[in-house]
């Protein structure tokens, strides 16, 4: 029988990988409706519904919602809210696998922004593991066979923004409860999206479908906003954000059954490759007994 790990290590990995499975399909759910709704709405929307789920849970468990640190909270609701606009409005334009895919810079560009501005290190496994998992994430890309196009670079411009927006996490984590991190950067981003679609001047039609829809992603949005921010407060950044490279298998599976996105050997070679090193990784800090 296999011993489940009690460390925190081992906790922020599942918290990742849960995380990679609900971003998965918050992108797969954005994709579906994106020719429905302004990425300005759908961000408003859903990031209302999700704040709503938080207040609850706050007025429940009687926290406070005082802060000292309101200024970090505004910076990572702007840092995170227009790399979301450009992360959902890239899948209007390329597939879902790939903007996933381009979107794997976010793991280096996070423990490269926590090397330098919080002075994380990482050890030579964790290098190692995000050295392989970019090289699944490149058989996947082909990036010498595709061309550069506006929705990759849009893409690029997201994890830039997301990788400063997780510094500011961990910044925020030190003293912040994590439920009421959540609700500032929920209702924030309702507030400024509202404002955004107000001055885009597009349109909606509402249907049930739509509603339904809008209603999953915001239980999803409350879900994935708590697991990242476990992720990146139980361990460091080299430890958790090697396995977001998990979220490429879940694309891959969301563009092949919904999407009808066909899937070349050399891509599957790529997952095969992140989900072994990913494997290793966790065997070797989780379960493999340390030599005297």
């Amino acid at each position: 029988m296999i011993k489940i790990p009690a460390n925190s290590n081992f906790k922020a990995i599942m918290f990742m990988i849960l995380n990679c499975w609900v971003a998965s399909s918050m992108s797969a759910i954005a994709k579906f409706v994106g020719d429905e709704i302004s990425v300005f709405l759908l961000l408003a929307c859903y990031n209302l519904i999700a704040g709503i789920i938080i207040f609850a849970i706050i007025r429940a468990k009687k926290l406070s919602l005082k802060t000292t640190k309101l200024k970090w909270h505004i910076t990572r609701t702007i840092l995170n809210m227009f790399a979301y606009y450009l992360f959902y409005t890239s899948l209007k334009l390329t597939s879902i696998a790939n903007v996933i895919t381009i979107s794997y810079t976010d793991p280096i560009l996070t423990c490269l922004f926590a090397y330098l501005i919080l002075k994380e290190r990482m050890n030579k496994m964790q290098i190692a593991e995000l050295f392989f998992g970019f090289i699944g994430a490149l058989l996947i890309i082909k990036p010498l066979h595709a061309e550069m196009d506006f929705g990759s670079l849009l893409v690029v411009g997201a994890t830039t923004l997301w990788g400063f927006s997780n510094i500011v996490m961990k910044i925020l984590g030190e003293s912040e409860n994590e439920i009421v991190q959540i609700f500032f950067v929920t209702i924030f981003t309702t507030i400024l999206a509202s404002i955004l679609f107000f001055f885009e001047g597009s349109s909606v039609v509402i249907t049930p479908k739509l509603i339904g829809l809008l209603l999953i992603m915001g239980i999803a949005a409350c879900i994935q906003y708590f697991t990242i921010y476990q992720a990146l407060t139980l361990a460091p950044a080299g430890v958790t954000m090697p396995f977001f490279f998990v979220n490429l298998v879940f694309a891959q599976i969301y563009g092949y059954f919904f999407f009808n996105e066909t899937q070349e050997v050399n891509e599957l070679i790529g997952c095969f490759l992140i989900l072994l090193i990913n494997a290793i990784q966790l065997w070797l800090m989780c379960w493999k007994k340390p030599t005297a």
